[in-house]
């Protein structure tokens, strides 16, 4: 498994990471996805692997902490965000990069949240 890391010590800005890696042919030609973890500190990781790898539910369970709720996705799923689905329950802190990341405003996202853009489809 061919997996790169990079911290990204910039803010996060979906619509722009959007415009420039979905929705741009030279992003669909390629054979590389995103994978991005954004910790409750701000502090935000990305990982690059291949389209047709994604990560198994054992290594997204490991980067939340637990069992994973899915809580943004657009409509083809090509960009997905997961939670810890218990975080609330355990206490786990506020993740408020995140939370403006995807625009939930009547709620607040905890723990470790991870983004998924541009895996194929299983």
């Amino acid at each position: 498994m061919s997996t790169t890391a990079t911290n990204l010590k910039i803010g996060l800005n979906f619509d722009f990471f959007m415009m420039q890696f979905m929705e741009t042919p030279s992003f669909k030609e390629t054979d590389m996805a995103h994978m991005i973890v954004i910790d409750p500190d701000g502090e935000i990781t990305e990982y690059q692997r291949r389209r047709n790898n994604p990560p198994p539910l054992q290594e997204l369970q490991k980067i939340v902490g637990g069992y994973i709720e899915k809580v943004w996705g657009n409509k083809d799923n090509t960009a997905i965000a997961y939670c810890n689905e218990e975080g609330k329950i355990h206490k786990l802190p506020p993740n408020e990069k995140a939370t403006q990341a995807i625009r939930m405003e009547h709620d607040t996202l905890v723990g470790n949240v991870v983004f998924l853009f541009g895996f194929e489809e299983e």
